[in-house]
């Protein structure tokens, strides 16, 4: 029934589409999904980030250039939530989703072959997106 709250009319209505009765399997493979997402980043949270200094020393980068790998990470993260974000409107969820995963492969085999320490900076980003 329709309510009115000031001057104008507002109808409540349900989309019946979108019951978690109509469609689990998407709703569970999606979150099957994100989770598994979320576990490769721990991961490389707990492999990658311990092994960066041991990295840069093979590749005879200072002891300070530690810091900035760390902060370009976290820049990547700043620029790459928001922007992530815009385009989700944009465009659909599994599309960013998967742009995302494969700028984060990309960017993990780029830095794993980088070819001088000041490459690391610019893979750090990407990698942090």
């Amino acid at each position: 029934s329709p309510q009115i709250f000031g001057q104008k009319k507002y109808e409540v209505t349900i989309d019946k589409e979108l019951t978690p009765q109509k469609k689990p399997h998407h709703i569970i493979v999606s979150f099957v999904i994100i989770y598994t997402m979320i576990f490769f980043n721990g991961c490389c949270f707990t492999a990658v980030v311990p092994s960066v200094p041991f990295y840069l020393q093979v590749l005879h980068a200072p002891k300070e250039f530690l810091g900035w790998v760390v902060s370009f990470y976290s820049l990547g993260q700043i620029i790459g939530s928001p922007t992530g974000g815009w385009l989700s409107e944009k465009m659909s969820s599994q599309r960013i989703l998967t742009i995302s995963s494969s700028v984060g492969i990309v960017s993990s085999i780029l830095y794993a072959v980088a070819p001088g320490y000041y490459c690391i900076l610019f893979f750090a980003v990407f990698h942090g997106h």
